[in-house]
């Protein structure tokens, strides 16, 4: 029996999440390895790196008024069908061409999956307490968290044992799982669409820079992009770093792996940390910890120094997500929360276009040290905000 405060569909959801994000987290390190190793530059990597944001920057203002509208299981399908079709093109046909097609088809495929996932987490907590809410965010979050463990770990291991193929095939299998999960036990997931009085008050949608007026609203985004930047950047750097400093791809796949264990770590103890501390407390405490970690990060040149920095930077990522998403759900207005998460991830996504394609140019004459300096220094911007959040309870 499931505990009273976990609704009966979300461990679904969970795996919905997982085997979705295993073909995204192998498939990204799978390529930038490709990339790196087939003779092409860190500027060419940044640019396939970029292209897994490149379609959901565009889109996700618009993907999540979609969700309110049609209802997260109608668009949860739609982006199963364009992570089965990226994640199988380069096991067809492995070419840097292919996989810049891959990145975009993963991309807006996982976009898709992974905001009608949060918003049916939302909808299935109502009537819950806060700390249940967050509580849900975060076992929703262990999905993402252990594909992002395995998925790069056992990319790298089938790199190095069969191949960049083999490797593509094994994470493209878990698609056709997370297809069958949608399509059969998902069936009967609530649906919570957004009337159209609510939806056309003035004949026309209300835009959706109103969001950000409201100043609690406006400080979430802002301190979330501060997050995403940080992750964003750290994602860039890994394989840089590892190719630089000769690790092999099984190796990479570890480090990778750590910072993914982290998360799940993180996650777990979330339930725990929601009765004892303020959402608020949670954020600083992540950012601080990702700030400490790009100012160490120049001096590591060992694998196990890089494990013990991926892990406290995947466990501040794993506290911060959770706590944002139930800050962000408790001060959207009723009937917006797709929007909302739309806008979320609208912002993440232009760290994450423009961040690895500026780290490419960058890192190429000057190295990755002063990327990681500039990290620290963006990461704590944030900490401003989180301050006066806390001043303001």
């Amino acid at each position: 029996m499931l505990p009273p405060a976990i609704p009966p569909l979300l461990p679904t959801l969970i795996l919905v999440n997982l085997t979705a994000h295993m073909a995204l987290s192998g498939g990204k390190l799978s390529g930038a390895l490709f990339t790196l190793r087939s003779g092409w530059s860190e500027a060419v990597m940044g640019i396939y790196l970029a292209l897994f944001a490149s379609v959901p920057l565009f889109s996700s203002l618009w993907v999540g008024r979609w969700i309110d509208r049609a209802g997260a299981l109608h668009v949860m399908r739609r982006g199963i069908a364009l992570l089965l079709a990226g994640a199988w093109l380069p096991v067809a046909w492995l070419s840097i061409p292919t996989l810049f097609a891959m990145a975009m088809l993963l991309g807006i495929g996982f976009n898709l999956v992974s905001m009608s996932g949060l918003q049916s987490v939302g909808v299935l907590s109502s009537g819950h307490s806060d700390q249940s809410r967050l509580a849900n965010f975060g076992w929703f979050g262990l999905g993402f968290a252990t594909s992002a463990a395995l998925g790069p770990a056992a990319s790298g291991l089938l790199i190095d044992e069969l191949g960049f193929r083999a490797a593509f095939a094994g994470m493209a299998l878990f698609t056709c799982v997370a297809a069958l999960l949608v399509l059969l036990p998902l069936r009967t997931l609530p649906q919570h669409r957004k009337p159209p009085a609510a939806r056309h008050p003035d004949g026309a949608p209300p835009a959706w820079n109103d969001l950000m007026t409201t100043p609690a609203l406006r400080r979430i985004f802002l301190v979330g992009l501060a997050l995403n930047v940080g992750w964003d950047l750290y994602t860039a750097l890994l394989p840089v770093l590892g190719t630089r400093l000769g690790f092999s791809a099984s190796v990479i796949g570890s480090i990778a792996s750590m910072f993914a264990v982290g998360i799940v770590i993180s996650r777990l103890l979330t339930p725990w940390l929601a009765t004892r501390f303020h959402e608020w407390q949670n954020v600083r405490a992540a950012l601080t910890c990702m700030t400490l970690v790009f100012l160490v990060l120049p001096w590591a040149d060992a694998p196990a120094t890089f494990m013990v920095l991926g892990f406290a930077f995947g466990s501040s990522v794993g506290l911060s997500q959770p706590n944002t998403l139930s800050l962000l759900h408790a001060a959207t207005p009723s009937g917006r929360a797709g929007e909302a998460l739309g806008l979320r991830f609208f912002l993440g996504n232009c760290s994450s276009v423009l961040l690895p394609f500026l780290f490419g140019l960058v890192v190429v004459p000057f190295g990755p040290a002063p990327v990681m300096w500039a990290g620290a220094a963006l990461v704590g911007a944030g900490l401003p905000a989180v301050n006066r959040a806390l001043r303001q309870r």
